[in-house]
């Protein structure tokens, strides 16, 4: 493996999203001393991550980021795209960072104050920029809030002004994204519940929803993995942590669009039963 320059990360039970070649790595916890193994010692306790680090890519190295929130692992993330209004001034462009904001931004029409004028000064336009929402997770207790970041900017904030029923407080849960909505699948909550069910977080209403399953429905599972299939409309659910602490094996497909669930026979040697893998 390369060097890594920077490299002062040793966490687990963190989530992380690719973008413009660069990780970005939120919450996670630690040990509160290292050891040589990355476990906890006699008298350690876990440290939660408040803040979200960054490893650049095309520069091998981690740069120092400030953004922090409540500290938390095992929550989930997935990247959407959302229209904004941007104003350009003569030295930097400002956006607004809020969800609830780019919602009202997004259903009003773009302006430009200075038509057939070069300068950018107090131009405004309506542009679709990456956003990463991040759900949940634990700390000494169970989360159920939702955060909003802009790579960009390198701005965090509360989603506020949200409609509808969230999902109960819960830690690793799998979360993917389709049609620009967040998709969370799974979870153990706060009432020692293992989950099976599924919600979709709208970023145009801002507005939690159940999304029903049906068919072949997979059972309770957390510590799983979800991900898209980029060429069809469907999401493989694989592995995770069950009932009675067992870890699975399975593979499910879902369709997105109609909720239809079935259970996968793949050919080839599948993969052994696992937890916490990505």
């Amino acid at each position: 493996a390369e060097h890594v320059s920077g490299c002062n990360i040793n966490t687990r039970g963190h989530v992380s999203i690719f973008h413009h070649n660069c990780v970005y790595i939120i919450g996670g916890s630690h040990p509160s001393s290292s050891t040589s193994e990355g476990g906890l010692a006699g008298g350690d306790k876990l440290v939660h991550e408040e803040a979200i680090q960054i490893w650049d890519g095309t520069n091998m190295s981690y740069v120092p980021h400030p953004a922090s929130f409540a500290p938390r692992s095992y929550a989930c993330a997935s990247l959407v795209y959302n229209k904004m209004t941007r104003q350009t001034q003569a030295s930097s462009s400002s956006y607004s960072s809020s969800l609830s904001s780019a919602s009202s931004s997004s259903s009003s029409s773009s302006t430009n104050n200075n038509a057939g004028n070069d300068s950018p000064h107090g131009e405004e336009k309506v542009v679709t920029i990456p956003l990463i929402l991040i759900f949940g997770g634990k700390n000494n207790g169970y989360r159920n809030d939702l955060h909003v970041y802009d790579p960009d900017q390198g701005v965090l904030s509360p989603v506020e002004c949200v409609h509808g029923a969230p999902p109960s407080a819960r830690y690793g849960m799998c979360s993917v994204s389709y049609n620009n909505n967040m998709y969370l699948l799974g979870g153990y909550d706060k009432d020692g519940m293992i989950c099976d069910d599924c919600h979709v977080f709208n970023t145009d209403s801002f507005t939690w929803q159940r999304f029903p399953l049906h068919g072949e429905v997979p059972p309770g599972r957390l510590f799983h993995t979800a991900v898209m299939m980029t060429s069809s409309n469907m999401m493989i659910v694989y592995g995770g942590k069950g009932d009675k602490n067992t870890t699975l094996q399975d593979m499910y497909c879902i369709n997105m669009d109609t909720g239809e669930s079935r259970l996968c026979s793949p050919t080839g040697s599948l993969p052994g039963p696992r937890q916490n893998h990505s």
